[in-house]
């Protein structure tokens, strides 16, 4: 089995981060929903995003749902928030998503 010497280590690095800089640049939409979303070909003109959470009487899905909120209006983004009845509730959960998606 070879092994790298540490000089052909080094010249993979930036290699890597190139790969890893073009891979981010194409992932990125900009600051603002993009127009061509489904949402604005439908003619509503603003972006929806549903979020299907556990309860929010929970302190951590609580401050989920607030950053969630906070990010949607900087965004412009129509955000609709439903969360299970309880923590242990996945039925219920896959449910709502289920509904939404319908």
């Amino acid at each position: 089995m070879k092994t790298r010497s540490y000089r052909q280590g080094r010249a993979l690095v930036p290699l890597a981060a190139a790969t890893l800089a073009l891979g981010l640049a194409g992932c990125s939409t900009g600051s603002t929903p993009a127009a061509s979303s489904s949402a604005s070909a439908a003619g509503t003109g603003t972006l929806k995003v549903a979020m299907v959470t556990k309860p929010l009487d929970n302190v951590y899905f609580g401050s989920m749902v607030t950053g969630a909120q906070a990010a949607a209006k900087d965004l412009g983004v129509d955000l609709q928030v439903v969360a299970a009845q309880n923590v242990s509730d996945d039925t219920g959960q896959a449910s709502k998503l289920s509904s939404l998606v319908s």
